[in-house]
């Protein structure tokens, strides 16, 4: 047989194809987890809480991060929408009730309202309140 008894199995990552044994699962991984931790703590700075002084050191983090997502790629990109399929995956309920696209909407609102407020963007704004309110009113 030309199977080598020390290579560990190949599994396929639902999320992304990429085969785990192959270079660029760990710039993957660690994008993911860069990409996921900054924005949390982001969050929750916005919120009041989080830890502020390591918004600087997240932000580096994420950059070498993505550096290395970009160097184990054949085509050099860095990772976008990717990025954006993490983040939402990450909060995303899996509940399996009848109100979960409720309470999600709840989130989607709250979200862009704080989001919006950031940027002065009032249509923007209203728009997450009218989001917000459905997914409260569903839920009562």
């Amino acid at each position: 047989m030309d199977d080598d008894p020390q290579e560990p199995p190949k599994r396929i990552l639902v999320h992304s194809g990429i085969l785990p044994n192959e270079p660029d699962a760990t710039a993957l991984a660690e994008s993911q987890d860069a990409a996921v931790r900054a924005a949390a703590n982001l969050l929750r700075v916005v919120r009041g809480a989080g830890k502020p002084t390591r918004i600087v050191h997240d932000a580096s983090e994420l950059i070498i991060a993505f550096t290395a997502y970009a160097k184990a790629h054949s085509n050099g990109a860095y990772p976008g929408y990717e990025v954006a399929q993490w983040l939402q995956q990450a909060w995303q309920l899996n509940d399996t009730e009848i109100d979960s696209w409720a309470k999600e909407a709840v989130i989607r609102g709250a979200l862009q309202v704080v989001a919006s407020r950031l940027l002065g963007q009032r249509v923007q704004e209203r728009t997450g309140w009218e989001e917000l309110m459905r997914g409260v009113e569903a839920l009562k």
